[in-house]
């Protein structure tokens, strides 16, 4: 600054001066907070630079912002730094900071300029995303910015929100440079006399509009959470009130602000009126068409995750509905005008956004709120809306609701077809989920009290899907059923008897797989399909309803990756894991006492429901369930009782041996997708030698394994001392007495015997797999390196099963082996890997599991031929017996 200035500004000479000798950002903001008095008051939140008073500081060290008639690319570029730092507040992803600043403060060593947040908000709310605020919404404040030319510029100038700021998004910068946004702002030359005494002064008494924050797809949850502490009751739940929230939004209440009660035509509720107004001052209602659209049609993002899992409530994408009405309008002829279509579990109305055409809709929901919300969603074609539990309130029986179903008759009088199109809560079990669900007097028709069971309507939406049959036997029209769900109805053997009498009213037409993770909030992925039946009241043939069906997939990002088989339950097939099962009445033969109840292999379990074993038992199978999500953590065997059990498994003795072992080998070599998430394990009730071949590799699988068998001994339970030897130990007494056990005064165990007497029909690689893990057991025994392992496993034993030594020698800390061990451990992993690969692959062959033609990298390790596909669906349909079609109708 010059002499004739000095006196004058001696305090900010001196600041100059100052900032004249900095080195580096931070000593920058320092001088100048320290000048204007806010180094306590400035808020470092985040990463930005600072808040104070309505502005948001962007502190530089040298950038030159402006030359002598322009300015510089670091001026636009830090200034997008300080538009990012506010898009990240306008989507609550900053904490602590909830309004926008006023005024974007640019500075550095050599001067600095301010932005008026108002001036850039048409930027700020420009979204590259389809489900945000459009161009055209912003055509008013884009065109005072870039001119004319704004829509071309944006397209050319293509940036993304989620770069870091400090990146400084080049297609922010360069859209920012041909704005003429900067040409109306002053720059303040801190090398000129008065600019920085000025400029200091100008954010002391800087004032401004605070913008307000237009709803988006990314906030309007953090902005419900808030809304929702302010003004609803403390037990509220979120799930009820995030309709009165999107209401709201959409300015579909009336304030009295005497009373403070919000008034719209569906509902009502309280409100401070103060408070009410401040927190709308915020944001920008309504939100704007796309932004309504995403919000409308994913209402379940506001619920709590533990509500929508635990009562299935997950909502349909609109690709998903899209998707489905292809399908539906493949079989139905588009043109009929007499047509009626309902959804009996329309929660959102997803399923009918923006659906268009001649016909009439019902909708029909459990809950009060959803009614407010349907009605009150013009972009919900709905001709009626109505609180039903499609469940439990039985309309065509019982007159407590006979209102409702007059009403439903008017709307379907005079229609030739009714169309079911929806998608009811995902819950496979809705006896033991929630509130009670126990199904109400009169729930079943008379015809089907013997045939339907209620064990076969655990999942609900197999309670859905019974209802509507109930209805269409009664309604004397065309009836169409297009469902999502889960698997397990079609294929699982606990909805067999349901889904017998559904085949005997409806046939299926047509259908699709998607990966679960298309649904917000789901957990687990899982298959869920789309399916579409034709009700044609008449008994079918076994092979028509039984037959199997080949069905498109769909990932979570909606690509095709192949087509999948299902095949629904039958006689002809036996679940795999009820060959490893006594018969009852050989069980009442056999003599049974008492063993220690173990909970893996070497603990007596502390949780005991059962403590007996038949005398001379060779062990015991843990199975729980028959599908895959259950396969590996739910099967083990032990070489005495699992005492956990409560009677989920089986004694294995000689006659089941076999069976039991290939049981476990089966459902342990299976990987776990989320196609076959919900697949069952099915067997020929006739086994053929392939399967034959397929039991023998499983049950050699399990003995390399493991499992859980063992040897052990002295261990006590209710005051006795228990031991027993391993009936699934593979070598022999000689071997191990050759090797240098000093543990050897045992018989042979079951499991060599069998081997020795099956030798001859092994495969080349079925041998090598029992020579590894023999080789493996041999190295066990040198230089006393048991010894060195957990003594509470007790691996010195001469027959201490594979679990023992895996767990108590090559995975126990602190133990010291020898890398020759260390080597034939490593080659016994890969044998075992290599032989569960070759295993896994004949189960997806033999159709033990629904077999995946795959265009990706799902199911088995290779790709199932189309030849392979089609003969193993050949022989599961010749294996079902044939039966003369009925023509006697069921009545209700």
């Amino acid at each position: 600054m010059g002499k004739t200035a000095k006196n004058k500004f001696d305090k900010y000479d001196f600041i100059y001066s100052q900032l004249e000798e900095t080195t580096k950002e931070d000593e920058v903001r320092l001088i100048l907070s320290d000048a204007l008095g806010i180094s306590l008051f400035l808020k470092l939140i985040g990463s930005t630079d600072g808040f104070w008073n309505g502005n948001l500081f962007e502190f530089k060290y040298d950038k030159k912002f402006r030359g002598s008639s322009r300015w510089n690319r670091s001026a636009y570029a830090t200034l997008a730094q300080g538009i990012f730092y506010c898009r990240k507040i306008l989507n609550y992803e900053i904490e602590d900071v909830e309004e926008l600043p006023h005024t974007i403060v640019v500075l550095d060593k050599s001067g600095g300029f301010f932005v008026k947040t108002e001036d850039i908000d048409a930027i700020l709310c420009l979204n590259p995303d389809s489900f945000s605020t459009s161009i055209e919404a912003l055509k008013d404040g884009l065109q005072l910015l870039l001119g004319n030319d704004y829509k071309q510029i944006v397209r050319d100038c293509n940036f993304s929100w989620s770069t870091p700021p400090s990146s400084q998004d080049e297609g922010l910068v360069k859209m920012l440079q041909q704005s003429n946004l900067l040409e109306k702002i002053n720059y303040y030359d801190f090398s000129k006399a008065g600019q920085l005494q000025l400029f200091l002064e100008t954010i002391k008494d800087s004032e401004g509009k605070i913008p307000q924050i237009p709803i988006t797809k990314n906030n309007f949850i953090p902005i419900y959470e808030k809304w929702f502490s302010a003004f609803a009751p403390a037990d509220a739940s979120k799930r009820d009130w995030a309709d009165k929230y999107i209401m709201d939004l959409r300015l579909q209440y009336n304030l009295n602000q005497r009373t403070g009660e919000l008034v719209s035509e569906h509902n009502s509720f309280d409100v401070p009126v103060d408070r009410y107004k401040s927190f709308w001052k915020l944001y920008r209602r309504p939100p704007e068409d796309s932004v309504d659209k995403f919000i409308a049609t994913n209402k379940d993002l506001l619920f709590d995750v533990y509500d929508q899992n635990n009562h299935g409530d997950f909502y349909t994408p609109l690709r998903v509905a899209d998707m489905a009405q292809s399908i539906i309008f493949k079989y139905i002829d588009d043109s009929n005008k007499k047509r009626v279509w309902w959804d009996p579990a329309a929660g959102g109305g997803n399923l009918f956004f923006k659906f268009t055409g001649p016909n009439k809709v019902i909708l029909t929901t459990k809950f009060d709120n959803d009614v407010d919300g349907l009605k009150s969603n013009i972009s919900v074609n709905s001709d009626h809306v109505m609180q039903l539990d499609f469940v439990q309130d039985l309309v065509e029986k019982d007159m407590l609701h006979i209102d409702k179903w007059k009403k439903i008759e008017k709307m379907t009088k005079g229609a030739n077809e009714i169309v079911f199109f929806m998608n009811p809560p995902f819950d496979d079990q809705a006896e033991s989920r929630g509130e009670n669900q126990s199904l109400p007097v009169g729930f079943f028709d008379d015809c089907d009290t013997t045939d339907v069971t209620a064990r076969s309507l655990r999942a609900m939406h197999t309670r859905f899907l019974y209802r509507i049959q109930s209805l269409a036997r009664r309604m004397n029209k065309k009836v169409w059923v297009a469902v999502f769900s889960k698997t397990g109805w079609i294929v699982g053997p606990d909805s067999k008897s349901f889904f017998k009498n559904w085949s005997s009213d409806f046939r299926y037409k047509d259908g699709f797989i998607i990966s679960s993770k298309v649904f917000n909030g789901v957990k687990a992925e899982w298959p869920c399909i789309f399916s579409l039946w034709e009700f044609c009241e008449r008994q079918v043939d076994e092979i028509e309803s039984y037959s199997p069906k080949s069905l498109d997939v769909f990932d979570k990002n909606y690509n095709y990756v192949g087509k999948k088989t299902i095949i629904p339950f039958s006689e002809s097939f036996k679940r795999m894991s009820d060959i490893a099962k006594l018969d009852k009445k050989l069980k009442k033969e056999l003599t049974f006492v008492p063993a220690v109840p173990l909970q893996n292999e070497f603990e007596v379990a502390e949780k005991v429901y059962e403590d007996k074993l038949p005398k001379d038992a060779l062990g015991y199978i843990r199975i729980v369930a028959n599908d895959v999500y259950n396969s590996a953590k739910r099967v083990q065997i032990t070489s005495s009782i699992f005492g956990p059990s409560n009677h989920n498994g089986s004694p294995i003795i000689d006659s089941n041996f076999v069976e039991a072992l290939a049981v476990y080998g089966i459902r342990k070599c299976v990987r776990k997708t989320w196609l076959n998430d919900k697949d069952e394990f099915y067997i020929p009730s006739s086994l053929s030698a392939a399967h034959e071949k397929l039991i023998q590799k499983a049950a050699i699988f399990a003995l390399i394994d493991g499992a859980y068998a063992s040897s052990m001994k002295g261990l006590k339970y209710k005051g006795k001392s228990y031991s027993f030897r391993n009936q699934f130990f593979i070598c022999s007494n000689l071997e191990i007495r050759s090797w240098g056990s000093k543990d050897h005064n045992f018989e042979d165990s079951h499991a060599f015997n069998w081997i020795k007497k099956n030798r001859s029909k092994f495969t080349k690689q079925e041998l090598n797999a029992i020579d590894v893990t023999k080789k493996l057991i041999k190295e066990s025994f040198k230089n006393n390196v048991r010894s060195k392992g957990d003594t509470k496993r007790q691996i010195k034993r001469g027959d201490a099963g594979i679990r023992q030594l895996i767990n108590g020698l090559f995975e126990f800390d602190g133990a010291k082996l020898p890398q020759k061990l260390l080597d034939t451990y490593s080659e016994y992993q890969k044998t075992k890997e290599a032989l569960r690969e070759s295993l896994e692959k004949d189960v997806y062959k033999l159709m033990v599991i629904l077999p995946f033609e795959e265009s990706s990298d799902f199911g088995p390790a290779k790709k199932t031929s189309k030849k392979a596909l089609k003969g193993a669906a050949e022989r599961l349909q010749k294996a079902v017996p044939k039966k003369k079609k009925s023509t006697k109708k069921k009545k209700a």
